[in-house]
């Protein structure tokens, strides 16, 4: 019997003790995290990233039973985790504050080690750093994007960072021009009915059909597709029956940045245009909510 209790057991949970120290006395940076601590998604892969949250934790000697994992020790848990995705960090500094680069943040403040020790930790990529209050920038599919630039880490040695640039200012739906909406199904898109997403071009498709690289705004993700879609606010002058138009779920309300960001938008043909009203469907909308897919 308990041979076959030990079968399903992670290496990690079988032989592991929590690491010593890693207090107040071991802290090197404004958030007491030291020169033991790593950053880590657990695996399999990758249970935290989908909600863009990253463990804190202490490496351990302690092989793992998944090839090519480490083990790392989370205190507040009580518990160690296997990952294959790990790394070191520091503060981050003005320099370090690029479009596309992954940071790492405390989801609420620091004030004492016993703090960093029981923190939940966001992990996203930097989406705009021109349109959040001063003193804060906005990252990709958090429920609280605008984020503090004094709380941000960046990766040792990590992976290069995309290189973005964004101009002018945003237009009425929180677009700038390098801003396109993106198909991300899996099939084939219909052309007169599909939903798409914000991104950034990171690569712009050189003519209409070819591929092009985007940071998707709503989940971080880099993007090859030629499904990709530049656009501009309507008029009500322009728009007619058969008009190929974006439009915000609500129909009738103009969406905040954060819903913009997150949220899929509706490409398709108006059905009935009138002096009177414009319809979707069944659906009245209004001409404020719409965008002209060029």
């Amino acid at each position: 019997m308990r041979t076959t209790f030990l079968i399903g057991i992670s290496w990690c949970l079988m032989f592991a003790a929590p690491a010593r120290g890693g207090d107040a006395k071991d802290a090197t940076d404004a958030q007491f995290v030291g020169a033991d601590d790593w950053f880590f998604l657990p695996y399999p892969e990758n249970s935290d990233s989908s909600n863009g949250q990253i463990k804190l934790g202490k490496m351990q000697s302690e092989r793992s039973e998944y090839p090519g994992a480490k083990c790392f020790w989370v205190g507040h848990e009580n518990r160690q985790h296997s990952a294959k995705t790990f790394f070191k960090t520091r503060m981050a500094t003005p320099q370090d504050l690029v479009l596309g680069r992954r940071v790492i943040h405390p989801l609420s403040e620091i004030k004492t080690a016993n703090d960093k020790a029981e923190m939940s930790w966001g992990y996203h990529r930097i989406t705009n750093l021109v349109d959040a209050p001063k003193g804060q920038l906005i990252v990709h599919g958090s429920t609280n994007p605008e984020v503090d630039v004094t709380s941000l880490r960046v990766i040792v040695g990590g992976e290069p960072d995309p290189t973005i640039t964004m101009t002018g200012k945003e237009d009425v739906h929180h677009f700038h021009p390098e801003h396109w909406l993106v198909f991300t199904g899996t099939s084939e898109p219909d052309a007169n009915d599909l939903e798409a997403k914000m991104a950034l071009a990171i690569r712009p498709p050189a003519k209409p059909g070819d591929e092009g690289v985007f940071l998707m705004l709503e989940s971080g993700a880099i993007l090859t597709t030629k499904h990709a879609y530049r656009s501009r606010p309507a008029t009500r002058a322009e728009l007619k029956t058969g008009t190929r138009v974006a439009l915000f779920p609500s129909g009738l309300d103009l969406p905040s940045r954060e819903r913009a960001y997150r949220e899929a938008w509706w490409i398709g043909p108006l059905t009935n245009v009138t002096p009177s009203f414009i319809k979707v469907g069944r659906s009245t909308v209004r001409a404020e909510v719409m965008r002209i897919i060029e």
